[in-house]
């Protein structure tokens, strides 16, 4: 059989219909399969087990039938009217409904509201009717609780509630009180509370707007070790007989119309402090492939929060290590959960053919800050900012030769042209009298733009060579003089394919050279280059795609027509 849904829009956590005196619930029925002919019916379970009949629109000795006809597509709706008299009570009523199959329907055909019971051999849900006749008020808590369960002290934060009456007639009262000794101690130290005096809001005769009641958790510098959890309780006073929530999964009524509820206090003193070690304080290349730090966290690490920290990468020394050599970026955030200790940074280290020397990396926490659980922020000052520990990396290639002093570069020079393409918006560079006809020839949308800038001629032996990489993605091309630039796009990224030298520069600047800029066009993902000071403004001015990233070689003297 197919099955067929009992619904309710109003329904507990804890299983049942919820009404309240006066009001009208609406069950709606509906099925998923409208070929048969169905019937069942709903009957009232000991309808007067109070004494008085609970639903006034039927007879609570008669079911009621619910019909579907074949082919019927239309869900039924039973109006149920709850009863509503002038009496003050203290408690809640239930209403049962039995479920009792009928034709073409059996008991496991049917869903009813909430959590579905059973009353002998039958299936029933319940509806549950509040009262509506007290001079009660209304509590709503609105700040955190923990996970809708407790109510939450933050130290350095607040508890606030809303208070809502129903009846304007006489001088109301709801007070806010510790139920026993040690939990008074608790609310004098951490909350100001004081007995002779204790929390609460007053309405006068005929006022019924609603009432706030702002408790300040004091923020002080003393960590305690106290019982995390308290009891409270919001408690009539004058003229009221009730107060009904707040709706928390650990809180409740008691007969004499209080509720009662825990309270977790949390300290924000004592919190965990940070600190930075070395599991390896040297490490050799192509001994080692990796190096660590170790970011630590010490001291009260159980609280319900998070710790988060900023970590600082840097090269020092009078030969600082190059990020760009271990595939690291310079700023590092670790986050440590309930518990958690230690976390690691651990970098690559490539056993590469480059002289690098011996190298130094520090790592330096310059920032922390305490969240709870809520990621309520705790302190954003943690001890132990500014821990730092560092490493020393030996290096295994061989060192150059010394050499004499640099000599100024003859100033013998060959033309770079510099080509722009009408489809990408790229630049393209070559020296090369072949490449320059084959793009005359095959490769129509590609503008001569004259002379780039100039290069050393060949037999300058002492320039230094400018590498040209083609990236098989995006079709660009890319030079650099840089070798650890070039090790770094070899080794981790292997869209980009070495084409071999390019023409020869000079990495430093001298008498008789001109600088040669770069910028990255962040939207295509390319490199431009230019010797001309002109060019380099504009673009800077009118280009704000463009990034300036710096000199990228040097050249001799570039004149251009």
């Amino acid at each position: 059989m197919s099955k067929i849904h009992i619904s309710a829009f109003n329904v507990a956590r804890h299983a049942v219909v919820l009404g309240t005196e006066g009001e009208t619930i609406t069950l709606n029925v509906f099925r998923e399969d409208f070929t048969l002919e169905q019937e069942f019916e709903i009957r009232f379970a000991e309808p007067m087990q109070h004494g008085f009949g609970l639903i006034t629109n039927h007879d609570l000795s008669q079911p009621i039938r619910v019909r579907f006809d074949a082919g019927d597509t239309q869900p039924k709706t039973i109006m149920l009217d709850l009863f509503d008299d002038d009496v003050v009570r203290n408690e809640s009523f239930v209403q049962w409904l039995n479920v009792i199959p009928g034709m073409n329907t059996s008991e496991g055909d049917f869903t009813s509201p909430g959590y579905t019971g059973r009353w002998g051999d039958n299936l029933n849900f319940g509806i549950s009717i509040a009262e509506d006749d007290h001079p009660g008020v209304y509590a709503t808590l609105l700040t955190n609780t923990l996970d809708d369960s407790t109510i939450t002290a933050l130290e350095g934060q607040q508890i606030r509630f809303k208070f809502e009456r129903q009846h304007e007639t006489g001088r109301g009262e709801v007070f806010f009180m510790p139920t026993n000794e040690e939990d008074a101690y608790f609310g004098a130290l951490k909350l100001g509370y004081d007995p002779a005096d204790p929390f609460k809001v007053v309405w006068e005769d005929g006022d019924t707007s609603a009432k706030f009641l702002t408790i300040d958790v004091r923020d002080d510098d003393m960590y305690l070790p106290l019982n995390n959890y308290m009891t409270w309780a919001l408690v009539p006073g004058e003229n009221v007989s009730r107060v009904i929530g707040p709706d928390m999964m650990y809180g409740g009524h008691t007969s004499d119309g209080r509720w009662e509820g825990p309270v977790y206090f949390m300290d924000n003193d004592n919190m965990p402090s940070l600190g930075m070690r070395v599991p390896r304080v040297e490490v050799t290349e192509g001994v080692h492939s990796t190096l660590s730090f170790e970011v630590t966290r010490t001291g009260r690490t159980d609280f319900q929060g998070t710790t988060k920290a900023w970590i600082k990468l840097e090269g020092m020394g009078d030969n600082p290590a190059e990020l760009s050599r271990f595939g690291a970026m310079p700023d590092v955030e670790v986050s440590f959960s309930w518990g958690e200790t230690s976390k690691m940074i651990t970098l690559n280290l490539p056993n590469d053919s480059i002289y690098q020397g011996t190298q130094q990396i520090k790592a330096t926490v310059v920032r922390g800050e305490h969240r709870w659980w809520n990621d309520t922020l705790i302190q954003d000052t943690v001890e132990g900012v500014s821990s730092a520990a560092s490493v020393t990396i030996y290096d295994n290639d061989r060192a150059p030769p010394n050499l004499p002093d640099p000599q100024p570069l003859p100033n013998t020079s060959i033309d770079v042209y510099r080509y722009y393409n009408n489809d990408t918006g790229m630049h393209f560079y070559t020296r090369s009298d072949d490449e320059m006809a084959r793009i005359k020839a095959q490769i129509p949308q590609m503008t001569p733009e004259g002379i780039g800038f100039n290069a050393f001629a060949d037999e300058v032996l002492d320039a230094t060579i400018a590498f040209r990489f083609y990236n098989k993605s995006t079709g660009v091309h890319l030079y650099t003089a840089s070798l650890e630039e070039r090790a770094f796009i070899n080794e981790t990224l292997p869209n980009w394919t070495e084409e071999g030298g390019a023409f020869r520069v000079s990495t430093k600047a001298g008498a008789g050279l001109d600088e040669v800029y770069r910028f990255y066009n962040t939207h295509l993902d390319s490199h431009f280059f230019t010797a001309s000071e002109a060019e380099r403004d504009k673009v800077m001015a009118t280009l704000p795609q463009h990034t300036y990233e710096g000199v990228a070689f040097y050249v001799p003297e570039t004149v251009i027509a």
